[in-house]
């Protein structure tokens, strides 16, 4: 009963359609019709049109550059002086073979009358005479023959600007022509669309009218219960177990992921090998990160230093040893058995085996960047060499952000811009520290131009005098990325120590800072790892 109530309806909308159908196809007909459509297609309409207008514009442009060509050999040729035909261009008359017979006659007409004046005759001599009146006559026929080529250049103008005028007319229909084939496409389509839809729509509830009247022939019933449903024992989902395993997977490959992506991202220059294999600089050695106490931020000491520190805080108000100032510069010298003592002279150590036969005695300490600890290490390395009974002068020549005077407790008013000034007062630059040994030279006022004041030749005979002065001369400086004070220092001394902070200093920073070096000719004794931490491993420094 169903499939006999489908065929029904199907039947009856079968007969609606095929009436829209042909009220769809005879709208399309008569819209063909009217509008005047061609039974090409509107795409080959549009395309007959975009070439005509192709060519039409292609034809425009060539009548208005043969216009623009006119209107400019025309402005020229009214620019032309006529008082003296022998000097008319070349260019714009002279292609004219008459005019080139009457500018060639004037031409030798006027030298002949010349020649007759050179030779003595008078104007009014009958040769001069006849001369002067062929010259008069043929300058006439030049004039004439050069406003017969004007008038001629002013009429090619004007037969230019009309056939342009006719071919922008022309384009301008081709254009709304075409305007309009876009109005009737708009349409045309809507109307091709309407057609099409009820084409479909009528093939295919015939195709359905077809397949029910064979159904009901058949009258077939092809529908039995096969087995009756099953209640489940468990729930389809959740699946816990399955869940917690790809869940651990998940947080473990995360994990993975997340530490080998930090090691990677992290740029920074953490171990001697990162120095050896991304620098390609000796490794001098390392100091240890500092705490409050002089130690080195884990607060481990060897057990001889740990009695010594025991022994001098018992001792403490006898004696004249001075007062502990908890400076990490000084901490070589006031925690002499600390972790940072024993990394300094081992960094001392290596620097003097470096060139035992040409020791190094001067050495400039410098850094990438600002804040890597290169005054502390520079302070640490001459405090150690004081110590091994060596006289070291400490020059400061940061004369942008000097520090040396106030880890030293001396005054800046009496330094090195004064002795550069006044060589008189070298003597008294150097200025005797608690440390034994151990002289400062504080840079002194802050003069205006730094890299030009260590760049003069005063400067290289103080950094010799102080040479033959002392055995070791240490040197504080700039960082190389800001400012050019250590590229020119670097030329001065006889080697140069560049300090990476651990954890901070990047590589690239780094590299380009020996780029900076090596480019001026300056010579790299090596690298010293500062600011280490000893947390993770108390034995890496020293041990018990």
């Amino acid at each position: 009963e169903s499939t006999i109530s489908a065929g029904d309806w199907l039947r009856s909308q079968l007969h609606n359609l095929k009436d829209d159908l042909e009220d769809s196809e005879m709208a399309l007909h008569d819209y063909k019709q009217h509008k005047h459509i061609l039974s090409v297609s509107l795409d080959d309409q549009s395309n007959m049109l975009r070439e005509e207008m192709q060519q039409l514009n292609g034809a425009l442009t060539s009548v208005r550059t043969q216009l623009q060509r006119a209107v400019a050999k025309r402005d020229e040729l009214n620019k032309i002086d006529t008082a003296n035909p022998s000097h008319l261009p070349a260019l714009e008359l002279l292609d004219n073979p008459t005019l080139q017979q009457l500018r060639s006659a004037y031409v030798e007409s006027e030298r002949r009358r010349q020649s007759l004046l050179s030779a003595g005759k008078g104007a009014q001599h009958p040769e001069v005479a006849a001369e002067q009146a062929k010259t008069e006559t043929l300058r006439t026929a030049i004039l004439d023959e050069v406003k017969n080529i004007k008038e001629a250049t002013e009429r090619e103008v004007n037969v230019l600007r009309r056939e342009e005028r006719g071919l922008a007319g022309l384009y301008a229909n081709a254009e709304q022509r075409a305007r309009d084939l876009n109005l009737l496409e708009i349409e045309y389509t809507r109307l091709m669309r309407a057609k099409d839809n009820n084409e479909k729509l009528f093939s295919l509830v015939l195709e359905r009218t077809k397949e029910s009247d064979l159904a009901r022939m058949l009258r077939v019933n092809n529908i039995r219960a096969a087995d009756r449903p099953i209640l489940p024992k468990v729930p389809v989902s959740p699946h816990v177990p399955m869940n917690i395993a790809v869940g651990a997977l998940l947080g473990l490959l995360l994990g993975l992921s997340t530490a080998i992506g930090r090691e990677h991202l992290d740029r920074s220059i953490k171990s001697p090998e990162d120095i050896e294999k991304d620098l390609g600089l000796t490794f001098l050695g390392m100091l240890p990160e500092l705490d409050e106490n002089g130690s080195n931020g884990n607060g481990y000491r060897s057990r001889y230093g740990q009695r010594k520190a025991e022994r001098e805080g018992k001792n403490a108000g006898h004696g004249d040893a001075p007062p502990l100032t908890n400076k990490p510069e000084l901490a070589v010298y006031e925690h002499s058995t600390s972790a940072m003592a024993e990394a300094a002279r081992a960094i001392r150590t290596n620097i003097l085996f470096m060139s035992p036969d040409e020791p190094y005695r001067t050495l400039l300490v410098t850094s990438a960047s600002p804040r890597e600890g290169k005054t502390t290490v520079a302070c640490c390395i001459a405090v150690a060499m004081a110590q091994a009974g060596q006289r070291v002068a400490l020059l400061d020549c940061d004369m942008r952000r000097p520090r040396l005077h106030r880890v030293f407790s001396k005054l800046v008013n009496e330094g090195l811009t004064n002795a550069l000034i006044d060589p008189s007062r070298a003597d008294k630059m150097a200025q005797q520290t608690t440390v034994p040994n151990l002289w400062v030279v504080p840079t002194g006022p802050l003069p205006p131009n730094p890299a030009e004041l260590l760049h003069s030749e005063a400067f290289e005979k103080l950094l010799n005098a102080l040479r033959d002065s002392f055995d070791r001369v240490v040197v504080d400086s700039p960082p190389i990325a800001p400012v050019t004070d250590a590229a020119i220092l670097s030329t001065k001394v006889d080697g140069t120590l560049l300090v990476v902070r651990a954890l901070k200093t990047k590589k690239d920073p780094a590299r380009r800072s020996v780029r900076a070096l090596t480019d001026v000719g300056g010579r790299l004794v090596g690298v010293v790892l500062n600011a280490v931490s000893g947390r993770g491993n108390p034995d890496y420094y020293h041990y018990y």
